[in-house]
């Protein structure tokens, strides 16, 4: 056969790939020209479909370039069926893993080059080494089959759940160096994402039994912010803004910027509210008493006390008197976070959740075949 020739051509998206890639003769090679890459916004289904089309060292990342000889093999069953489990991830995040990955020069590993032999097979396994909450799996296991999208990868444990040390989170097998070059950023994600779950948790158990919430901030790693926020979520907690579009929060900066055009607090909030879409909601950060007095009389829908102490909370409820949302900011950590709570306010938003956070002690142990 020519290089260039192909007995099937396969060009689509979706479940519709899926199914040609299924009806194609044993015999024979296929070449699948997909919209865009298999990656980005593709279904589970559509992604393994093709991926279950793909001899040994074919690759899904370029598949224009693979002559794709078709085998109803076992291995490719059991990738179909693995493709049920398998997670969505948002096309940005594929962007960050890859990112990850080419800042570790992960395919260009000498170490696994040099003592790991191809053929070498191996079962890696993703165990907790601490107590904490799990966030990430699904990350990492999309780390894993970027590498290599011959590894099979198992996650039964849920983002959310708890941890507890020695606990089997997921697993990995197939080639032994793909498993190792993709280690350590699988890791990565997956400590950082679990920590901030974790951490957030924590929080969340302190304030049971009041109405508080506990909500995050914008003060995320560059390009982490939505799996920052989703770890959050995962720990129990909520997420504030995800960036400056979605919402209208006046801060002091702000407010300074105003001044020195003989604005007021009151001017400044209602000039914004003049102005804002009938969707967004605007938001108004207070330092003083006096300031919580105009905020409510110009009609702020969110009110932000920064960095005030319990006691002038307390009488800042007072005066807010539920005409608006109260969030308390600035300061607070679990020595605190209690006290504030039992002020009554709405949301207490903490920066420290995904700027400060401590990774979750979590390992790969891996046993070879």
């Amino acid at each position: 056969m020519a290089q260039n020739s192909y007995d099937y051509i396969i060009i689509g998206s979706r479940i519709a790939v899926l199914n040609a890639a299924l009806l194609a003769p044993k015999q024979g090679s296929v070449l699948i020209l997909p919209k865009g890459r298999i990656e980005d916004r593709n279904t589970p289904y559509a992604q393994d479909g093709m991926a279950a089309a793909l001899g040994p060292g074919d690759s899904p990342v370029l598949p224009i370039r693979d002559t794709l000889p078709r085998a109803h093999c076992a291995e490719s069953k059991r990738r179909l069926i693995r493709s049920r489990t398998v997670s969505q991830l948002p096309p940005e995040v594929y962007g960050l893993i890859d990112s990850a990955l080419s800042e570790d020069q992960a395919f260009n590993d000498p170490t696994t080059q040099v003592l790991v032999p191809e053929g070498v097979r191996g079962l890696g396994m993703l165990r907790a080494k601490a107590h904490g909450v799990l966030a990430g799996v699904d990350v990492a296991m999309a780390v894993f089959r970027r590498i290599d999208s011959n590894l099979v990868t198992n996650a039964p444990v849920n983002d959310g759940s708890p941890l507890s040390p020695g606990a089997d989170i997921a697993s990995v097998e197939g080639e032994a160096a793909s498993i190792l070059r993709a280690e350590r950023v699988a890791l990565n994600f997956l400590q950082r994402m679990s920590g901030i779950a974790s951490d957030t948790n924590r929080y969340v158990k302190a304030i049971e039994g009041t109405r508080s919430r506990i909500v995050d901030t914008r003060k995320t790693a560059p390009g982490h912010r939505y799996l920052d926020k989703y770890a959050v979520r995962m720990g129990g907690g909520y997420n504030h803004r995800l960036h400056l579009a979605d919402g209208i929060l006046i801060k002091d900066n702000h407010i300074q910027a105003l001044r020195s055009q003989e604005l007021g607090l009151k001017d400044v909030i209602q000039l914004a509210l003049s102005r804002a879409s009938h969707t967004i909601k605007v938001e108004v950060e207070v330092e003083s008493l006096e300031e919580v007095s105009e905020a409510v009389e110009a009609g702020a829908h969110i009110i932000m006390l920064d960095n005030m102490p319990v006691d002038m909370m307390a009488q800042a409820m007072g005066i807010i008197g539920g005409r608006a949302v109260v969030e308390a900011s600035g300061g607070i950590n679990h020595e605190t976070v209690r006290a504030v709570a039992a002020t009554g306010v709405d949301l207490i938003s903490i920066g420290a959740l995904t700027h400060s956070t401590d990774a979750l002690d979590i390992s790969l142990d891996l046993e070879f075949s």
